[in-house]
């Protein structure tokens, strides 16, 4: 990278002084003809003025500007009725119809114009005689194919700006390939798990930019990596505690310490087994959503029959704490069976917080377009800072796991994405005088969703 950089920079720079060769060069020439043509005006005025006061033919005035037709490409016309006749000197080009007319009129011509040895610039001014019309031509020839003013000093000069271009080139291709050839490296040092590599961040250039980035991006994989395996150590631990409890009762039962028939062992047995279907059920609707091949089908849904669904589900695991749930008759747009699975998340989320003789309450309203859901409990509610990140996975698991008893940080993780699945909101926030508060907004069914329409 070093060297393709370095040979772009140093072509950068000679194709830079070959244009300004160029241009400088056309800049030169046209600054040339400038003046060609202003020290030919200059003469033609001096040498027709001269002639202009012999008040003589025109062989005499011929005479009176010999000096230029010797000195100079310079040539005398006598304008006759219908063309120019040369008087002296060699004939410059030939004049037209359209020269002869200005020329009568006194005009000075003047420009650049192909003669027999080539382009030349030049001026024509007539001459006032007594008897004839008089035209003096002078002209200068221009300098053809290019012209590229290096001499020695040129030739030096350029040599010094070719050597200093490549100086600057491996200096500026060094600069920014190391740093490259650090990320280069560094990103390779991750992708074989080393998440502690680092770069060094120096100054505030787009590489530096890039450098910050990428020492966030390691130390986002690293906090992700042991996110991840505390999930794993979590899940593990969920998995064994009711596996061990269902292996302990069966294996009493097999034993004949417990006898078969004893309800305590059975009802441990089937407790558990439910408690580890959830927990394998949560599990593959994370992998779902995180494969994007979880969806939802959204129909006109009554409220109130959600509601009873939830109710008769948490009636009886709800002893010792008060559970309220609002009748609500508002159709929204969700799926039905999601939409159980939602509030009973946030309701599991209530009851494993609620202390007993605490209250949940499962409320529902409506607006013009909406159907809003409330659960609220008396538990310890959250934090100011928990708040924004009360859906984050594993963030209220990672901070509460060593204070109180928490979950495996999965089921407000899977109740967002499929609120956002039906296209609503959830948000999450605290009750005046203590508890949480969670809080779904779904869309409200229109008469139209109603009639299938």
């Amino acid at each position: 990278m070093r060297r393709r950089l370095a040979g772009a920079l140093v072509l950068t720079a000679l194709v830079s002084l070959i244009l300004a060769a160029v241009v400088g060069t056309g800049l030169i020439r046209r600054a040339e003809e400038q003046a060609a043509l202003t020290e030919l005006r200059r003469q033609a005025e001096r040498l027709g003025g001269e002639a202009s006061l012999t008040g003589e033919e025109p062989l005499t005035a011929l005479r009176l500007v010999r000096r230029a037709l010797d000195l100079s490409d310079a040539s005398l016309y006598r304008i006759a009725p219908n063309r120019a006749v040369l008087v002296g000197g060699e004939p410059q080009f030939v004049l037209t119809d359209a020269d002869l007319t200005a020329l009568r009129s006194n005009q000075t011509l003047e420009g650049r114009r192909q003669t027999g040895n080539g382009e030349a610039v030049f001026v024509a001014a007539p001459i006032s005689a007594p008897r004839s019309k008089l035209v003096l031509v002078l002209s200068r020839p221009v300098q053809q194919g290019p012209r590229i003013p290096l001499g020695p000093s040129g030739l030096a000069a350029a040599a010094l700006a070719v050597g200093a271009a490549t100086g600057m080139a491996l200096v500026l291709s060094k600069r920014i390939s190391e740093p490259m050839g650090e990320l280069a490296a560094a990103a390779g040092d991750v992708a074989k798990g080393n998440l502690d590599r680092r770069v060094a961040v120096d100054g505030e250039d787009e590489i530096a930019v890039v450098a910050e980035a990428f020492n966030s991006m390691a130390a986002q994989l690293k906090q992700n990596e042991q996110r991840q395996k505390d999930f794993l150590m979590s899940i593990s631990h969920e998995l064994r505690t009711p596996l061990t409890a269902i292996q302990g009762y069966a294996e009493a039962i097999e034993d004949g310490t417990i006898d078969g028939q004893d309800a305590r062992a059975a009802g441990v047995i089937v407790g558990e087994s439910k408690r580890l279907g959830r927990l394998v059920s949560d599990l593959l609707d994370l992998a779902r959503l995180d494969a994007h091949r979880f969806s939802v089908r959204l129909e006109p849904v009554e409220v109130a029959s959600i509601l009873d669904a939830v109710q008769s589900k948490f009636t009886h695991r709800a002893e010792g704490v008060d559970l309220e749930i609002d009748p609500c008759v508002a159709t929204a747009q969700a799926d039905p069976d999601r939409l159980v699975q939602v509030l009973s998340n946030l309701m599991e989320n209530a009851l494993r917080y609620t202390p007993a003789g605490g209250r949940i309450r499962l409320g529902c309203s409506e607006t013009s377009d909406r159907v809003v859901f409330e659960v609220t409990d008396s538990g310890p509610g959250f934090q100011d800072q928990d708040l924004p990140r009360a859906f984050e996975r594993q963030y209220l698991w990672t901070r509460y796991r060593a204070v109180r008893q928490v979950g495996t940080g999965l089921g407000l993780v899977i109740t967002k994405e499929l609120v956002l699945l039906m296209g609503g909101s959830i948000e999450a926030s605290n009750v005046p005088g203590g508890g949480a508060m969670f809080t779904v907004s779904l869309t409200k069914a229109s008469e139209q969703d109603g009639r299938g329409e």
